[in-house]
Parts: C-alpha cells; sequence; structure tokens
C-alpha cells in the first residue's frame, strides 16, 4: 500500500469538482445558446389586394386566396366595402387568385411576401359567357288610342274649415 498525502486527495477531489462544473456551465450556455434560434417564430408578411372592374370601381364581397406554392396551404380572405382585403401571411412564394361571380377569374403566380408590405391591385374583367344563349322577341305591334275624353275638374271649397286636434281612434266628421 502506498501512502499519499491528505493534500493529494483533496487536490484530485478539487481537479475532479472543477471538471463537473465546468462541463455542466458549458453544457448551460450552449443550451442558452440555442434558444432564442429555437424560439422564433417564422417570420410573417402583409399582402393587401385591391380589387375593381374594368371602371376602376371596387368590388366588394371578391373572395381572395392565396396559396402557398411550398406547403399548399389556403390563406382566403373577402375584399370589403372599398374593394380591400388584407391577408397576413408567413414570408415564402405564392400563387394568388381573386373571383367574383359575373367576372373573369383572375390568378398570378410567385407573389413573394416577405417582411415588408406587399401590394396588389388587380382588375376584374366582366366574364364574356362562351355557351350563350341569345333569345330574340318577336317586334309585337303595340296599338295605342289617342285619349280624347276630357277629365272634369273639381270644383275646390272656398273656405276649408280649420282642423281640430285629435286623438288616436277619434274620428272628425
Amino acid at each position: 500500500m502506498s501512502f499519499q498525502p491528505p493534500f493529494l486527495t483533496q487536490l484530485a477531489d478539487y481537479a475532479t469538482i472543477v471538471r463537473m462544473t465546468s462541463a455542466r456551465i458549458l453544457a448551460m450556455v450552449l443550451a442558452l445558446s440555442l434558444c432564442p434560434a429555437l424560439a422564433q417564430k417564422p417570420t410573417e408578411g402583409m399582402l393587401t389586394v385591391m380589387v375593381l372592374d374594368q371602371t376602376g370601381a371596387p368590388i366588394p364581397g371578391a373572395r381572395i386566396a392565396a396559396i402557398a406554392t411550398v406547403t399548399g396551404l389556403r390563406f382566403e380572405a373577402t375584399t370589403d366595402g372599398t374593394g380591400q382585403a388584407a391577408l397576413h401571411l408567413i414570408q415564402g412564394n405564392y400563387e394568388l387568385k381573386v373571383e367574383f361571380p359575373g367576372f373573369q377569374r383572375w390568378s398570378e403566380k410567385r407573389v413573394e411576401v416577405n417582411t415588408e408590405w406587399v401590394k396588389r391591385n388587380v382588375t376584374l374583367m366582366l366574364d364574356q359567357c362562351e355557351p350563350c344563349m341569345v333569345v330574340e322577341v318577336p317586334n309585337i305591334p303595340l296599338e295605342s288610342t289617342p285619349m280624347t275624353a276630357e277629365i272634369p275638374l273639381i270644383p275646390m271649397p272656398q273656405f276649408v274649415p280649420r282642423a281640430k286636434p285629435l286623438r288616436p281612434g277619434a274620428h272628425w266628421f
């Protein structure tokens, strides 16, 4: 058996404690440095769409859809009374579609949404009805009779009696 002085044993224990503490501190520093990266939410952008007809009048109630190119997620909105709608979207590329009954559908691919405000003005064209049905109305002659009778004049009284105040349900004869 070999004899070890007490200070060497204490020194070995101290070195072990320092190594374990250093490892714990390093693990905590790494964990804390990764937290902000893991806690970040995807950045959002805003897409504003103004829908107008051919005359420049706003179209309220138009349906707007933004479909994410990568994920296929669909975000929808409806224009307000001023023809505007806003979509809060995650950064990325989208296909933008706009439709309203009586108008041709409109779409734009590769609309890039980033952290800045993206605005699109959309003009919808009237729908040209392809399978149109033409209805012809025969020309029916209308007969008109000239008015020859005279309307008699109704005499108005010279004196109109003063109206009496009435209560609800009362009659004045």
